[in-house]
């Protein structure tokens, strides 16, 4: 299942690399992430909803 990561992230103005940087992934596994390809665990679904000001539900679920 995708996540709204992508979304979020393109709506905050935050570069991918700043994402990877600071969620310690590499670019590639980020990007398994973004399209649904990867899961993404619950530490740091927390740390990408705090660093993009949104709920965790923001991330998962369709707004």
């Amino acid at each position: 299942m995708p996540t709204n990561l992508k979304r979020l992230r393109e709506a905050k103005g935050i570069q991918q690399q700043d994402m990877v940087k600071r969620l310690g992934y590499t670019v590639q596994s980020y990007n398994r992430v973004e399209n649904g390809k990867r899961k993404l665990p619950i530490a740091k679904a927390m740390k990408a909803a705090e660093i993009l000001g949104c709920s965790m539900d923001e991330i998962f679920f369709n707004q």
